[in-house]
């Protein structure tokens, strides 16, 4: 027993400083290969810094880069990780070094729910990425394709509005609602019908896609440390992700729920901005019987309130993760070929040497300003700037436009009773999107004209 014992504690050795040897030698290559590499916090063997990463990395990553820097490199397993944390290296990764910067990484959750990369978004930067991108802007995504889907919008919104009628003063669970909604709008406009769970256990569309933001965000053993691959399927992950992968159709709607989850969450907590917009939306489309797409266009504060949600809770809290082409340079770094890239969209917007009172909800902010949400401003990039922009931009700004002005036109909404404005909770749960950690629920109350 001790000879084993013995032999056993020689092969973890071995082994250990194998990997070792192996990693420092990579990493010596590296910086020969591409010059000087960014900062880079304490590594520890092995696991490198993915000991940092923490519940909600978008918060851990902010802190390191407050010691580190804007542009940092980590070592995430044996993954070498540029993290990008302010508006000027963002310009770098997303316009002035776009094509660089335009690769895709291959985690183990895309190959499982995506097919391995024939997916648009996550599908390598080369000809049938152009081929792909060609067709959503112009076909499926455009601003006519977009338009002819207003009948959708409107039936289902009217729907939503109805159920909420029938519970007034009542408290109502109003981010399953509007994950509903937006399931409903989506799958119609996709694949010409709804997409509903059906019998006991079944899960419908919205509530598979947000299970699967979810797991795309969970840790994977192989995603960095790839000679152990089979650790998940050990673990049960990629059985679990299958499964999901077989009720889920399309992607989509994750991304506007949740910001207009957190639109009518920051709304409860600041009832004078919750009037105004009120206010304005009501005079507006006056007494009508329906809300018309034309009239969102006179909405100037309910787009000022949509600006700033997105601002403080971008639905994509780090943009989908890139990977180096080649060996590049970025302000006097050296950036080796293979890296992958993170922007943390959420620090960026919460950069406190751009934006005044970064915390706080202020929709004013955007007053008179030119800043926009399409990509041209580095400082704010809730759908990501470049040719891996989010292609699905206007499709998803028209309907949380469209579904929350709705919300606010026909409907008053107070606090359930014994809570107050300021103990609202607004803890996040970090995933491919970033949820609200626990449902909203407000009293919905018809709005007397």
């Amino acid at each position: 027993m001790e000879i084993q014992f013995l032999l056993s504690i020689i092969l973890s050795s071995s082994l250990l400083l194998f990997l070792l040897k192996k990693t420092i030698t990579r990493n010596y290559s590296r910086k020969t290969d591409a010059g000087l590499p960014p900062p880079s916090p304490p590594a520890l063997p092995l696991i490198g810094n993915l000991h940092q990463l923490g519940r909600r990395p978008h918060r851990s990553f902010q802190s390191l880069a407050r010691k580190h820097g804007p542009i940092m490199l980590l070592q995430l397993g044996r993954v070498p990780t540029l993290v990008i944390s302010s508006a000027e290296m963002a310009r770098e990764v997303t316009k002035t070094h776009d094509v660089v910067f335009a690769g895709r990484p291959r985690p183990i959750a895309v190959d499982i729910f995506l097919n391995g990369h024939n997916d648009f978004a996550f599908s390598s930067y080369g000809d049938y990425w152009r081929r792909a991108r060609k067709l959503c802007v112009i076909e499926l995504l455009s601003q006519i394709r977009v338009q002819s889907f207003q009948p959708v919008r409107r039936e289902e919104t009217v729907a939503l509005v109805e159920k909420l009628r029938l519970a007034s003063g009542q408290a109502v669970d109003v981010s399953a609602l509007i994950l509903g909604v937006v399931n409903n709008i989506v799958a119609r406009c996709v694949l010409g019908r709804r997409c509903e769970g059906r019998g006991a256990g079944k899960l419908g569309f919205g509530e598979v896609a947000k299970k699967v933001s979810l797991e795309f965000a969970e840790f994977s053993v192989g995603d960095w440390f790839p000679w152990l691959r089979w650790v998940d399927t050990a673990t049960g992950l990629i059985g679990r992700m299958k499964g999901t992968f077989r009720d889920m159709m399309i992607g989509g709607t994750d991304t506007t729920s949740t910001t207009i989850e957190w639109i009518m969450t920051q709304l409860a907590r600041h009832p004078s901005k919750l009037q105004k917009a009120q206010e304005e939306i009501r005079r507006v489309v006056g007494q009508k019987l329906v809300i018309e797409h034309e009239d969102l266009a006179k909405m100037h504060y309910l787009k000022l309130v949509i600006k700033e949600t997105l601002r403080l809770h971008p639905p994509i809290v780090f943009l989908l993760p890139r990977e180096t082409l080649d060996n590049v340079e970025v302000a006097g770094f050296g950036i080796a070929v293979r890296t992958r890239v993170l922007v943390n969209t959420w620090a960026i917007q919460r950069d406190p040497t751009v934006w005044e009172n970064p915390d706080e909800f202020i929709p004013e902010r955007f007053e008179n300003s030119p800043v926009d949400w399409k990509g041209r401003d580095f400082q704010y990039i809730p759908f990501g700037a470049g040719r891996r922009g989010c292609p699905g931009l206007s499709f998803g700004t028209v309907t949380l436009e469209f579904v929350t002005a709705n919300l606010l036109y026909w409907l008053d909404w107070e606090l359930p009773k014994g809570l107050r404005c300021e103990n609202l909770d607004m803890k996040e749960v970090y995933g491919l999107t970033t949820h609200k950690d626990k449902p909203l629920f407000l009293v919905p109350i018809p709005h007397s004209f």
